[in-house]
């Protein structure tokens, strides 16, 4: 079940910022330093690579929770650029690109369940077993 959220999760973060990115260059309204758009790009190719390769070979969790590391560290790389660089007036579409504190926090939490994912037991009575059998 994790892995198919962090995979639905990996589809639409990737199109959001591959929107993102298309609309700030196209309507030329890109005020964010252009390493950070860079940065966002290059992590987006990572997750196209994961999307492809989910639907040829197979992914394992871990690829995945590697991937969310890395977009943990360049969102976080993103908006230490932007907070200590030249002041910019930043629109919801740059955020997007930039990525937020939410975002990491909700990777984080994603990287934290795919780490600590271990076999659980399930403890029940004979009864219950033999009616679910």
């Amino acid at each position: 079940m994790l892995k198919k959220v962090m995979s639905y999760l990996l589809i639409f973060d990737v199109a959001l910022r591959i929107i993102a990115i298309a609309t700030a260059l196209i309507l030329n309204m890109l005020g964010i330093p252009v390493f950070v758009t860079i940065l966002t790009g290059c992590s987006v190719l990572a997750g196209i690579f994961l999307i492809v390769k989910k639907y040829t070979k197979g992914i394992r969790t871990n690829e995945l929770a590697m991937y969310w590391v890395l977009r943990t560290a360049v969102i976080l790389i993103n908006l230490l650029v932007v907070t200590f660089g030249t002041p910019v007036n930043v629109s919801f579409v740059e955020t997007i690109i930039c990525g937020t504190l939410l975002d990491v926090l909700i990777y984080v939490v994603l990287i934290i369940l795919a780490v600590k994912k271990q076999n659980y037991v399930n403890i029940t009575s004979d009864e219950e077993q033999k009616r679910g059998n």
